[in-house]
């Protein structure tokens, strides 16, 4: 998806990207190895390498702590062995259901393609 909105100038939005308590990122050996070489948290990881991909992140989070941390990304770059290693991890694409939204024409997930 994202290869086919960077060729179509299509900025793609990650909007609540890290799921509340996810345990399989929260546990995962590589983040957990590259978040250490930079001395971040595994989500600012998540977080930066999605920035760094073109994607544009809004994480979620009702905690001032979170959103501090959430913030504190623009400080580093992943280096590419490192963003083709998070690469290569299990994805876990998600929706977010927005059910008053269905009735509206641009509704993009009424077609099950």
């Amino acid at each position: 998806m994202l290869e086919f909105c960077q060729k179509n100038n299509i900025i793609l939005e990650a909007y609540s990207p890290i799921k509340r308590a996810d345990k399989e990122l929260l546990s995962d050996e590589v983040l957990k190895e590259i978040a250490a070489k930079y001395n971040k948290t595994i989500v600012q990881v998540a977080l930066r390498w999605n920035i760094q991909r073109g994607v544009v992140v809004i994480p979620k989070t009702t905690s001032k702590t979170k959103m501090i941390e959430n913030l504190d990304v623009l400080d580093f770059n992943i280096s590419d062995a490192d963003m083709v290693k998070i690469l290569g991890l299990k994805q876990k694409p998600r929706t977010i259901h927005i059910p008053f939204s269905e009735n509206h024409p641009d509704y993009p997930f009424s077609d099950p393609f």
